[in-house]
């Protein structure tokens, strides 16, 4: 994957707001989705498409949908791993690192 930028800011005790943007000056947004928990479920709403819902949270990963289409593990308090489904042709899952920038 190419380099992209996020911002992430917890909103309250119950809502997160993730923002893409167009590259390193963080002006442009080009996406956003919104995590919010729901009745004791973490449901994830992007501005475009379906929401997905966290089957298992734990303390330091986070599976999103029924057949485990993107988990997010944390490898340290400054890098996630995102792993998705479905595999690639090589068998392989493909993953990115969100490395938290200073």
């Amino acid at each position: 994957f190419p380099p992209f930028y996020e911002e992430y800011v917890v909103l309250n005790d119950s809502t997160m707001r993730l923002r893409t943007y167009a590259d390193s000056t963080f002006r442009a947004v080009t996406d956003s989705t919104q995590f919010e928990l729901r009745g004791g479920r973490m449901v994830a709403q992007p501005a475009r498409g379906n929401p997905l819902i966290a089957t298992r949270v734990a303390g330091d990963s986070v599976l999103f949908g029924s057949r485990g289409e993107a988990l997010y593990l944390r490898m340290s308090a400054d890098l996630w791993r995102a792993i998705f489904e479905p595999q690639s042709p090589g068998g392989g899952r493909p993953y990115f690192e969100l490395r938290r920038m200073r």
